[in-house]
């Protein structure tokens, strides 16, 4: 199995460098990484796609789309969950503003995902790669971990 691991990560450089140079990708993989766990999931699905750039992609549109309905449930919890009704509750209406803006921004590189599944365009996939990293450690990551913060407080102080 072990083996098995070795090879698909040698393939997965190998083929991203490729990828790299030919397409004038500016991330690292380590980065794409480290923003969203693409390694892990290469792994987990036992091999890399002839059409890598997809592959990554969308992970990372599922990715952006995990956490926009995370945040929507806490702007628009179910009413009948608990815990949603109760992180609703943690969060004042200026938070709530930022997470829906925040919402509207990953949609955007959620829903650009299934245009260019649509147009298979690998220029427009590299950019797509190269966007998303930029957007996450830019934008996004700097605003979510404000909220989880908020979030994982509302839980202390509502447990003491």
């Amino acid at each position: 199995m072990e083996k098995q691991k070795k090879e698909i990560l040698e393939e997965l450089k190998e083929k991203y460098e490729i990828l790299k140079k030919e397409h004038k990708i500016k991330a690292e993989l380590e980065e794409v990484n480290k923003c969203f766990s693409i390694v892990h999931v290469i792994l987990s699905q036992g091999f890399v796609s002839e059409d890598l750039l997809s592959q990554m992609n969308n992970r990372v549109s599922d990715f952006f789309m995990n956490w926009s309905n995370y945040l929507h449930s806490l702007v628009l919890p179910n009413p009948h969950n608990m815990i949603n009704v109760n992180e609703n509750k943690f969060l004042n209406e200026e938070d709530r503003k930022e997470i829906l803006k925040l919402i509207s921004k990953t949609m955007v590189y959620a829903s650009k995902n299934t245009l260019l599944g649509l147009k298979r365009s690998a220029k427009e996939d590299a950019q797509f790669l190269d966007d998303s990293v930029k957007f996450w450690n830019h934008d996004f990551s700097s605003k979510a971990i404000l909220i989880a913060e908020k979030i994982s407080e509302g839980w202390k102080k509502s447990a003491t």
